[in-house]
């Protein structure tokens, strides 16, 4: 249970050295260094689609109105969500989509298919999106994309901030041995996060642990500077985060196997704490 959780934790602890073999101070027997309690998290609600279409307004495409979220299937699957309204005068039977570059590498699939909809209709229609290996960092927190229909062609931005669809607890690294074996052996990548809503360990670990991430440990390690860490699983690839609080700062540290996956992670937690 969640008592014996944290003392499975906390045994054995001394104060870290950053970026040492017993950082997670669990690999001996002195004793152990206070720790958050465990913030219990809720799955995620569906976030609210967002108009990111008007159907009278902003370029000479008229006549559809386009909303839109993310949101994973049962399956696993990462799946674009499209509300569309028509308020033209014709029906629409035929739909082209298409995502730019963009910073998680995504594309719709050959199956998009919406059904047809009819003058003053509106559907909602969901579609899985693949990884196409076409990723870039520019644009982050936002996927461009281009409809073509009997209207025209339509260009605009779809924002993406349900950022729990992209990681997998229940593969994230639980074992401390397993997370230190990894560790050491990886380049680190890391920046500040900047204006974060709270410095508080809690406020930290419970934003965190609610995209997907699991909490390893926290350390207190001197007056005003303390170290968290977790693991997370993200495209079947361990990632490990280390937030160091000091002084009213945070600091994000990134390592994964994968230097690209490390870098984009670490844009996501300074985008989910700030």
């Amino acid at each position: 249970d969640e008592d014996e959780d944290e003392e499975e934790e906390n045994s054995g602890a001394k104060p870290a050295q950053a970026a040492t073999g017993d950082l997670l101070g669990m690999l001996d027997s002195e004793p152990a260094a206070a720790t958050t309690a465990s913030v219990p998290t809720t799955a995620p609600t569906k976030s609210k689609p967002t108009v990111v279409l008007s159907a009278t307004r902003g370029q000479d495409y008229k006549g559809l109105e386009v909303a839109a979220n993310f949101s994973k299937s049962e399956d696993d699957d990462i799946m674009l969500n499209l509300y569309l309204k028509n308020v033209s005068q014709q029906h629409l039977t035929k739909f082209l989509f298409k995502f730019n570059a963009n910073f998680l590498g995504l594309q719709v699939t050959k199956d998009f298919k919406p059904p047809a909809i009819a003058p003053g209709a509106m559907i909602q229609y969901s579609t899985p999106l693949a990884e196409d290996g076409k990723s870039t960092l520019e644009n982050f927190g936002q996927l461009q994309a281009a409809l073509k229909s009997q209207l025209g062609i339509a260009f605009f931005y779809i924002p993406f901030t349900e950022w729990e669809v992209l990681f997998d607890r229940d593969e994230a690294i639980e074992n401390s041995k397993e997370f230190l074996s990894q560790w050491d052996g990886l380049s680190d990548n890391k920046a500040p996060i900047s204006s974060p809503k709270s410095n508080s360990p809690e406020f930290v670990q419970a934003r965190l642990e609610q995209i997907g991430m699991r909490k390893m440990a926290y350390r207190q390690l001197a007056q005003g500077h303390a170290c968290m860490f977790l693991s997370a699983n993200m495209r079947e690839t361990d990632v490990l985060i280390e937030i160091e609080f000091t002084q009213g700062q945070l600091v994000a540290h990134v390592k994964s196997e994968d230097p690209k996956l490390a870098q984009l992670v670490l844009k996501i937690v300074n985008a989910v704490l700030k």
